[in-house]
């Protein structure tokens, strides 16, 4: 199974543990301007979570191959509708460097 649809399974079950496991020991998170650990992004996605609920609306995979995967589905962000871009690079077959962007619809 992809490291892709990994991480969608772990997300729609909310497993944190699941996530955990497929990022790298030295996974770093870029969001806009911020750069945040695997232990910050693990704590912020539970957070997320308690909130929002999941990533499954507009879900689509964008790119799947060794090195890397994107996805983007749609959002809500401060008040407006937003399509989000998530591309993660990939060391030893985890995710190791990752990025979000958001755009509005």
């Amino acid at each position: 199974m992809s490291i892709v649809m990994k991480a969608f399974n772990a997300t729609d079950a909310k497993d944190i543990d699941a996530i955990g496991a497929l990022l790298h020991d030295d996974f770093v998170y870029f969001n806009d301007y911020e750069m945040h650990s695997r232990e910050d992004y693990l704590v912020a996605l539970a957070e997320f979570w308690k909130d929002k609920g999941s990533f499954e609306e507009g879900r689509r995979v964008l790119c799947d191959t060794r090195d890397c995967f994107a996805m983007e589905r749609h959002d809500v962000f401060e008040g407006k509708e937003v399509n989000v871009t998530w591309m993660a690079l990939l060391k030893d077959n985890k995710m190791w460097r990752a990025m979000i962007h958001r755009i509005e619809r």
